[in-house]
């Protein structure tokens, strides 16, 4: 408010009064024109079949030389002013001076660039961000090598396990792939969001769904593409490429009929969106014209990442405050003093798919150059960088003791990737599954491994047919799903599944011969016989 270039006359600055000069003589030409009558000397001439030329007048011709005087003096000075092609003007113009070498010293001719990338619609389209499979725009290039990267050499981070998500189910009843996931810290259960906007929490372990919620996509705010989701508390949420942020919680109270039919298309019930019937904009300024492709809380404020595009080529750490869900704060992300890059190199290229909170530090995956960024979230300072191995299309991450987990994405599934993380007090054995909460189920897991029979690849034991009383061979009841009209669980159903599970045995199983891929082809068999959860 009250910004612009050069002194106000009459409260408004001059370029604001030639608009509306311009207005007015438009106006006052129309009021005119009302003003002539059927019997006025000049609707005769003007209907008249035969045109008239008239003499001009001494007074005409006055008017004439002097329009013309003024359009010819408007044209010397803007010559002047902005220089004799090929320059186009200057950016603000400098006050007038008859002495031409000082006036030539600002011209420029820097419009001309805007040719090389003509765009009718400029800054305002770009590419949409690159999802393996889903989103992969022919101008977005994603190099996994990190040798390719800013960063000269980092300490490595190699997965020691990898666990095949079974919950078919989930991409079944959404017809879209899973995006993202997020971990209540308070209860252990996982969240995953499909691009259809269905949310699934899930046990601790990933292997049973407990409730789920998808969104009505089309009516509302647009979420093309779900890129991140983050818990704050009991609360989850999730945003799309654009910065539109929705969210769901569970509740003890029921929900409003009305409001429920409005937001949701299918629920397992007591869930309430957190933002009502709308979805919240997070609008920014330095990053607008980017997208991004990830997101983190830290319960005061929400982190996103931008994407590098066509247009602008800089990384931007935005957070916005929880309490307005305003922009609270825009920085470029810069190396710290202590981080040493590569000649002529920066960090502006690198493609931020996963971001966490983690111990006052937000984690950073780039599947660009397979590093992991540690950002200090005060000053936008990427710290510490590290080389990742072993993961294909991750997007989306989130840590566990000590263990970043990465939703990783390839050969049409997603698996879960256990990276241990540096400083880590206490690092998991690569052959225990992190997913396992207590030590007793850690031991009993090993013991079975002791008995596992071969299992071959993971491709195979995709393709492979249940066996009479395996658990892939056993049926349990589905948990009953209606539409918002109805929304309500099925005790029996639950109850039923609960027997069901009580009454499956494992079956025998022959030890792996080859001990480096016991261990993966274990996870890959447990993960496969998990029963769905839905018919």
């Amino acid at each position: 408010i009250g910004m612009g270039n050069g002194d106000m006359l009459v409260g408004a600055h001059t370029y604001t009064w030639a608009v509306v000069g311009y207005w007015g003589v438009i106006i006052f030409m129309a009021c005119m024109l009302f003003l002539i009558t059927q019997r006025s000397n000049l609707m005769s001439q003007l209907a008249s079949p035969k045109p008239q030329v008239k003499k001009l007048s001494f007074y005409a011709t006055c008017v004439a030389v002097l329009s013309f005087l003024v359009v010819c003096s408007n044209a010397i000075q803007a010559l002047y002013l902005n220089g004799l092609p090929p320059n186009t003007g200057k950016g603000i113009p400098d006050r007038f001076e008859f002495d031409y070498g000082k006036m030539s010293k600002t011209h420029t001719a820097a419009v001309w660039d805007r040719l090389k990338h003509f765009s009718l619609t400029g800054k305002n389209v770009i590419e949409d961000p690159w999802i393996k499979d889903l989103s992969e725009p022919e101008d977005v290039s994603i190099k996994p090598s990190f040798i390719n990267g800013a960063v000269y050499e980092a300490p490595v981070l190699k997965k020691v396990n990898e666990i095949p998500l079974a919950l078919y189910e989930i991409e079944k009843r959404t017809e879209s792939p899973i995006l993202s996931v997020a971990r209540n810290e308070q209860t252990g259960e996982l969240a995953f969001v499909t691009n259809e906007l269905g949310v699934f929490f899930t046990d601790p372990k990933a292997t049973k769904v407990t409730g789920f919620v998808v969104f009505d996509k089309p009516n509302g705010a647009d979420m093309k593409y779900v890129v991140g989701s983050a818990y704050d508390g009991n609360r989850l949420f999730f945003v799309s490429h654009n910065k539109t942020l929705a969210g769901v919680q569970k509740s003890d109270r029921p929900i409003d009929p009305v409001l429920e039919f409005k937001t949701f298309r299918e629920t397992t019930g007591n869930f309430n969106p957190v933002f009502g019937k709308s979805r919240k904009l997070l609008q920014s300024i330095r990053g607008k014209h980017s997208y991004i492709n990830s997101m983190a809380t830290d319960g005061k404020y929400i982190y996103t990442i931008t994407l590098p595009n066509r247009w602008t080529q800089k990384l931007v750490l935005q957070k916005f405050d929880m309490d307005d869900w305003m922009l609270s704060g825009e920085s470029l992300i810069k190396p710290a003093s202590t981080l040493t890059l590569k000649e002529g190199r920066n960090l502006d290229d690198y493609y931020v798919s996963g971001l966490t909170y983690h111990n006052g530090k937000l984690l950073a995956l780039s599947p660009r150059y397979s590093s992991l960024l540690f950002i200090n979230p005060q000053t936008a300072e990427v710290e510490k960088v590290y080389e990742l191995k072993g993961l294909i299309a991750p997007r989306s991450i989130y840590v566990k003791d000590g263990i970043m987990y990465v939703l990783d994405w390839r050969d049409g599934r997603n698996y879960l990737v256990e990276i241990p993380l540096p400083n880590a007090s206490e690092m998991p054995s690569s052959s225990t599954n992190n997913l396992y909460t207590s030590e007793a189920e850690r031991k009993a897991f090993l013991e079975e491994e002791k008995n596992d029979r071969p299992a071959g690849t993971l491709e195979n034991q995709n393709s492979s047919e249940p066996k009479e009383g395996s658990v892939e061979g056993t049926r349990t009841e589905p948990i009953e799903v209606k539409t918002p009209a109805n929304p309500q669980h099925s005790d029996s159903a639950r109850e039923q599944e609960k027997i069901s599970r009580a009454a499956e045995q494992p079956e025998e199983r022959v030890s792996n011969s080859n001990p480096s891929t016991q261990h993966g082809q274990k996870q890959g068999s447990e993960a496969d016989s998990m029963p769905n959860e839905f018919d």
